[in-house]
């Protein structure tokens, strides 16, 4: 499926010119689904990946953005580290540049600037309009069975970005992975045979590496102020067991 073998680090080798009008067309055609009811599936977070993933492909999510530019500049450059090689996307990038929550809508600039040099050019790969509608309406599905107590409805635009990474994911052959601090999108990764993990997934590399374990708990409540994990994951990994490597399961 993979059009593009090794990483290209930087932003200026080929890029798939492909995403940008793909995400024009798929905001213009997408369907709003209708509520569901039932339990959602369990999270797809997996603790067996070594990071940095630097031998596959894998996508950062908006989330982790937010939670990068919530820590403190002198631990960033460390965490930033551990997903050196990431698959660069026009969608995600759109969605940080115009994102209006701080501390990420002060510090974008400088957050892109860094995660840019570690990231690889996005590989040519034939998007699927229908497929990737498809994993956005399950994202959609999850949503209202995770949280059946919100009353806002599915707008045109929920999941887009995160439904294209997913799909991308898949179109790589070995399999991506997925960078994200949402349950459902990793719960429907993992539908999709793509593995996941999240930002305090990146503080445990830098606690294995040296981070002291009670700096990595600062480091991960920090960042987790904006973009959340849910509270049984948090429970779960924000701890020093997990933290140090003493206490590793999948969620």
């Amino acid at each position: 499926m993979s059009s593009c073998g090794g990483a290209g680090k930087g932003r200026n080798g080929d890029r798939d010119s492909e995403p940008r009008g793909r995400a024009a067309r798929f905001s213009r055609r997408r369907t709003v689904p209708p509520l569901r009811t039932g339990q959602p599936s369990p999270p797809g977070w997996t603790d067996e990946l070594a990071l940095p993933l630097s031998d596959r492909h894998f996508y950062l999510d908006t989330g982790i953005f937010h939670s990068l530019a919530g820590v403190d500049e002198s631990v960033r450059d460390t965490l930033i580290a551990y997903v050196d090689q990431h698959e660069h996307n026009d969608t995600i990038l759109r969605e940080v540049l115009t994102q209006q929550l701080e501390p990420l809508y002060s510090l974008r600039l400088d957050i892109l600037k860094l995660t840019q040099e570690r990231e690889r050019r996005a590989c040519r790969l034939s998007g699927d309009l229908n497929s990737i509608e498809t994993i956005r309406n399950e994202l959609i599905a999850d949503a209202q069975l995770r949280h059946p107590n919100k009353t806002v409805s599915p707008s045109r635009r929920d999941h887009g970005g995160e439904a294209e990474l997913i799909h991308l994911a898949e179109r790589h052959e070995p399999k991506g992975a997925l960078a994200s601090n949402d349950a459902g999108a990793s719960a429907v990764a993992k539908k999709h045979n793509v593995e996941s993990f999240h930002f305090v997934h990146l503080v445990r590399a830098a606690v294995v590496n040296g981070l002291s374990a009670a700096d990595g708990l600062t480091v991960a409540q920090k960042g987790l102020k904006v973009s959340k994990l849910a509270a049984a994951e948090k429970a779960r990994t924000c701890n020093h067991n997990w933290l140090t490597g003493q206490s590793v399961g999948n969620s």
